[in-house]
């Protein structure tokens, strides 16, 4: 470490501020190839954004506060590549992440997807998924790793193969290259509803039958009554038009219970 024209091996600093240099010296290299292994440890919670900057090349590189950053470089036959000052670190200031959109959708086996884009991506570490099942309570269900930090947008999806027949509720958890956290706004699937039709009452009682569509698709339906034998005793067709109908069928003489 290069500071005040002095090589040092250890450097002690007050906490890092935007813009803060770490200078570092290298000497008495060959042509070949060598790598940095930089650590950051502890500088997680600094809530900065780390470059390795390479001024032969003119390169910046991302460097994570998260983990351990392995970085190659070339000493080549151009004296500029063995200058003692050709690297350093700066701290900058870290821009968060934006939400552009997030869905959830119930699919038609009853799973559930999750879908959501970030816009511009930069210094994302990784993305948990969260459900619930009171939109109060949260739980991860799945991390997906930022694939970009190019500034791009990108789009995420993940499927909740264990999502129930209620009411599901989720969230995504950004976390960046630095620790910080911050959350999407939260989206909801709806319960699923099971369409059905019911007869009450079975067996038929005063020669009547009522018929329930509940969540039934709106339509003309068809309606044969038979008896025990067989035999039928009753066509009828029924026009159904809303979410929750109930339609009475007149046995008239028919016995009860044989139906």
């Amino acid at each position: 470490i290069k500071s005040n024209n002095k090589n040092l091996v250890v450097e002690r600093r007050p906490t890092l501020t935007v813009n803060d240099t770490i200078k570092l010296g290298i000497t008495g290299t060959r042509v070949a190839e060598y790598r940095f292994l930089i650590n950051p440890y502890l500088l997680e919670s600094t809530n900065l954004d780390a470059y390795l900057v390479d001024k032969y090349l003119q390169t910046e590189t991302a460097i994570t506060l998260l983990d351990s950053n392995n970085i190659n470089f070339n000493i080549t036959t151009v004296a500029a590549s063995k200058e003692a000052n050709r690297f350093m670190i700066v701290f900058k200031t870290l821009p968060p992440a934006i939400f552009k959109t997030i869905i959830a959708e119930r699919n038609e086996d009853k799973t559930a997807t999750v879908k959501w884009e970030m816009e511009a991506e930069t210094n994302a570490n990784n993305y948990t998924i969260e459900q619930s099942n009171n939109g109060i309570n949260f739980v991860p269900i799945g991390i997906q790793k930022a694939l970009a930090n190019n500034g791009l947008n990108i789009t995420y999806s993940k499927i909740d193969f264990k999502a129930t027949k209620a009411k599901n509720w989720y969230r995504i958890k950004e976390t960046n290259r630095t620790g910080s956290i911050q959350y999407s706004t939260i989206v909801m699937v709806d319960e699923i509803i099971e369409p059905i039709i019911s007869v009450y009452p079975n067996p038929v009682i005063a020669g009547k039958i009522n018929l329930y569509f509940k969540y039934q698709p709106a339509g003309t339906y068809n309606i044969q009554v038979s008896n025990k034998a067989g035999q039928i005793l009753k066509i009828e067709t029924i026009k159904v038009q809303n979410n929750n109908e109930m339609h009475i069928i007149n046995l008239g003489s028919a016995v009860e219970g044989a139906c």
